[in-house]
């Protein structure tokens, strides 16, 4: 999204003074030759997710409304092409202007439809470190109301 792949003779290089690092470049080259850099911990990396997160709501014009899908939940991206097993029953949609809260309910909600942190058995990272960080960045907080609405 910022033009930081650079065609030059015979291959292309990415431009690490335009990279924000959101990975689009790995979901879309159609080789797969661009590679995660793997040397840097999960907890950076997560910490970095919050930073760009918190970039991009600073530069929204007004108040944003998240939405979370928690329907057709797998192990893997949902867009991966196969056969997908869903890890937990559909649980609904949420709706939040704070994005910080709407993960930490989301997770939340899969976590005791599952009975145990399930994002943590699956995925063998501590995922707390991205929420944690984001509320101390000031992207919001993990504290939140849920309200359930039904169609009764």
């Amino acid at each position: 999204p910022t033009a930081a792949i650079i065609p030059e003779e015979g291959h292309v290089r990415i431009d690490d003074e335009k990279c924000i690092g959101c990975g689009e470049c790995l979901a879309v080259c159609p080789v797969g030759a661009i590679k995660l850099r793997w040397s840097e911990s999960s907890e950076l990396i997560q910490k970095k997710m919050a930073e760009y997160a918190w970039a991009v709501h600073q530069g929204l014009p007004l108040q944003a409304v998240y939405l979370n899908y928690l329907v057709k939940i797998t192990k893997d991206c949902d867009c991966m092409s196969k056969e997908r097993h869903f890890i937990v029953d559909d649980i609904g949609i949420l709706s939040s202007q704070d994005p910080v809260a709407i993960d930490q309910a989301s997770v939340d909600l899969v976590n005791q439809q599952a009975g145990e942190d399930l994002l943590r058995k699956l995925t063998g990272i501590n995922w707390e470190i991205q929420l944690e960080h984001a509320q101390q960045i000031g992207l919001g907080s993990r504290e939140y109301e849920l309200i359930e609405l039904t169609s009764e």
